[in-house]
């Protein structure tokens, strides 16, 4: 055989397992293409699920958008014509604004005047107010002396019906004295008339001043209460000059002594004049 000849033979071997190689070699990427196509028919079938569910997803969020916006667009035309409405109102109200702002004008020129007029009421309140407190300051201090005088009325009261009682008691005694009362003056008027001597001086006294709280003369000679008593020292039978200011009225003598008064007899009376109630009774003058 030719050198050629084994060349060629060499070459078509050469060829022959470089054909078996290119051939297993496909057959090899065959086979794996064909997985990786059927996992990739299956991973694209998943994706395409996947899109299916989201195009789904887009579909029912686009018709919900719609009607949002169909009713944004009825809202919009509602804001219109509600902005339409508030622009008329707001005009009306600008033409009021515009009056009553002539109107305060007005009014404050009125205001003013009043202003002059409320202070000078303001000053005539303060002088009322001034006369007002001294009035009831006033009225504070009566009622502080009516209490005081409702309070000495109704010591004089008691006094009164004290003296009432003694009175009552008095003018039962004085009817069953009376008869000894003549015959002791007319003893006492004999004896005076030979000694010279007043029985009040077989009597010592001491000074005592008051003043006649009440006079009665429903039983002769009459019988008065004066308001002094066994506390300021006075006795049963002592006597009591009777005046007024400086003029002298009578005497007269002690029968009954209580703590705080006493009731007594009237002597005598000067030159007609008559003993009253509130005249000054003393034991010497």
């Amino acid at each position: 055989m030719s050198p050629i000849g084994r060349i060629f033979i060499v070459l078509n071997l050469v060829l022959a397992v470089t054909f078996l190689g290119w051939a297993s070699s496909n057959l090899v990427n065959s086979q794996n293409w064909k997985a990786d196509h059927e996992a990739e028919v299956v991973a694209h079938a998943a994706t395409k699920a996947d899109l299916d569910g989201q195009i789904d997803d887009l579909n029912n969020e686009k018709s919900g958008l719609e009607r949002d916006l169909a009713n944004t667009r009825g809202g919009q035309q509602s804001a219109e014509a509600e902005r339409d409405r508030n622009g008329r109102e707001l005009s009306d109200l600008q033409s009021r604004y515009d009056s009553l702002q002539s109107d305060v004008q007005k009014i404050s020129g009125t205001l003013e005047s009043y202003d002059a007029t409320n202070k000078e009421q303001a000053s005539r309140a303060e002088a009322a107010a001034g006369q007002a407190r001294s009035a009831d300051e006033a009225r504070h201090a009566a009622e502080n002396a009516q209490e005081g005088a409702e309070a000495e009325q109704a010591r004089l009261q008691r006094a009164l019906d004290v003296a009432n009682n003694q009175i009552s008691s008095l003018s039962t005694d004085l009817t069953s004295t009376q008869k000894t009362l003549g015959d002791t003056q007319t003893a006492l008027d004999t004896m005076i008339a030979v000694t010279g001597a007043r029985p009040e001086d077989f009597i010592v006294m001491p000074q005592i001043d008051g003043a006649v709280l009440m006079v009665s003369h429903a039983i002769n000679p009459g019988l008065i209460s004066i308001n002094r008593g066994a506390n300021d020292g006075v006795k049963r039978g002592f006597t009591f000059d009777i005046y007024d200011g400086g003029q002298f009225k009578g005497r007269v003598r002690v029968e009954t002594v209580e703590p705080d008064m006493c009731s007594a007899v009237i002597i005598n009376t000067y030159d007609g004049r008559s003993i009253s109630q509130g005249d000054s009774a003393s034991t010497r003058i």
